[in-house]
């Protein structure tokens, strides 16, 4: 049976989207067989091997459950991951034999369905717990996936099986925290997600929810946490280091470092995790940081090195960078730069806002310089560039600094997944990320 997994994006989905092709979960010379065991193959796009629907991705793999749930765990986009059932354009027929599987496993004492206590057997009855979700249903087709799952339950209770849809039936789907919990107490959850475009639903079972335990500890108590600086958050670090293509023991270098939300996202990653700034106070909150994530018990080791360096200087001239790059050069670089003063209300001022942008454009001009030295070809570079919010005649607009990609022969990596912007809906200030390449 070929492996597809079903991804739930969040807010930023064209993010998301990049993130999971930027994780490489296909291997095209694996997957040539893909579309004669499955007509929904026909829809999945041919070099990245996925399909949208709603919001949410499905992906065509070759890689087992565990190693996907060990990748999910540190992607930051995605909210839940689920694995391929069933598809059908009858949705009746696809509740009708989704729900005869899962009896049928439990009858032939399949634990891997419903272990400890979830399946109990008292008088000959057998009872089963379950959970059902449903995405992009209409009112009406949610009103009819009811009564047919009503129906069925009468069915099999007359055979002595009792069906029970833990949580709430009517809701049409649970967030994150409760599908964590149905899965810690090993209670099987399923999605059926209606695909508009073809008429098709598809059922998945969910594998893991986002590791958010993780993201609010990170986000929340680590003790330095500064506006000034720059709030990265830390799901966006990992996006970002997804992006860059890092794999275990692979090392990177964050030359505007603040904080440290990019290294401590790379300790946990497994990552040679380098960082840098200009700034002595942000360096000693960054390293506050990284002693407060070793002391958490979150990891048992790291690989990294904070130092000063100003990426308006040559980095030869730099004894850390040079004793750093000795041994090889960065995999890649992965930064998030000022962004500016933390912005109440939108630019109204034309001239405070062009004497902001010039700031970032100077800044950003000489980081592209230095670091094109620092990586081989073909090696990423993963960055942000701040969009700020404007109203000029009454008329909201965002505005981006002009950055000159090509000055220093970088190419723009294009996953196609859209405009991959992050923002928040009250902030005046939101992100442009930029993926680019080394040529030669």
């Amino acid at each position: 049976m070929p492996n597809i997994y079903q991804f739930f994006g969040g807010s930023h989905f064209a993010i998301t989207w990049a993130e999971i092709r930027a994780l490489q979960f296909y291997k095209r010379s694996k997957l040539e067989d893909c579309d004669k065991h499955l007509k929904i193959c026909s829809f999945f796009d041919k070099f990245f091997w996925d399909y949208v629907i709603a919001n949410t991705l499905l992906v065509y793999s070759n890689l087992s459950k565990e190693k996907v749930l060990d990748m999910f765990n540190f992607m930051g986009g995605s909210l839940k991951v689920a694995s391929y059932a069933a598809q059908n354009k009858s949705l009746s027929k696809l509740i009708h034999d989704s729900l005869g599987g899962i009896v049928k496993s439990n009858l032939a004492g399949n634990h891997d369905i419903n272990k400890h206590g979830s399946n109990e057997h008292s008088d000959d009855i057998t009872k089963i717990k379950i959970r059902l979700n449903f995405y992009n249903f209409s009112k009406n087709d949610f009103e009819t996936a009811i009564n047919i799952i009503r129906e069925q339950k009468k069915a099999y209770k007359q055979k002595n099986i009792l069906i029970k849809f833990v949580g709430d039936i009517n809701m049409p789907f649970v967030n994150t925290a409760s599908s964590k919990k149905y899965l810690q107490k090993q209670i099987p959850e399923f999605n059926i997600t209606f695909d508009d475009s073809k008429k098709l639903y598809v059922l998945t079972r969910t594998l893991g929810v986002q590791n958010f335990d993780l993201f609010e500890t990170l986000e929340f108590n680590r003790p330095e946490r500064d506006m000034k600086i720059g709030m990265m958050p830390i799901k966006l670090a990992f996006i970002m280091l997804n992006l860059a293509n890092l794999k275990k023991n692979d090392g990177f270098w964050d030359p505007m470092c603040g904080v440290g939300t990019l290294i401590m996202a790379g300790i946990l990653k497994k990552l040679y995790s380098y960082g840098s700034d200009v700034n002595f106070i942000a360096l000693a909150k960054a390293k506050h940081n990284i002693d407060w994530l070793l002391k958490t018990g979150l990891t048992n080791s790291a690989k990294f090195r904070i130092f000063k360096f100003d990426i308006f200087r040559n980095p030869k001239n730099n004894k850390i960078l040079r004793d750093i790059i000795r041994f090889g050069r960065f995999d890649a670089i992965v930064t998030e730069g000022y962004l500016g003063k933390p912005r109440k209300k939108p630019f109204v001022n034309k001239r405070q806002l062009n004497m902001q942008l010039r700031e970032i454009e100077k800044l950003y001009s000489a980081f592209l310089k230095t670091v094109s030295r620092l990586i081989f070809p073909g090696k990423r570079v993963v960055f942000t560039v701040p969009i700020y919010k404007t109203i000029f005649n009454n008329k909201v607009s965002w505005v981006m600094p002009n950055i000159d990609i090509n000055k220093h022969r970088y190419k723009i990596v294009k996953y196609n997944t859209g405009d991959l912007v992050w923002r928040n809906k009250k902030s005046n200030v939101a992100r442009k990320l930029f993926i680019l390449e080394k040529i030669k």
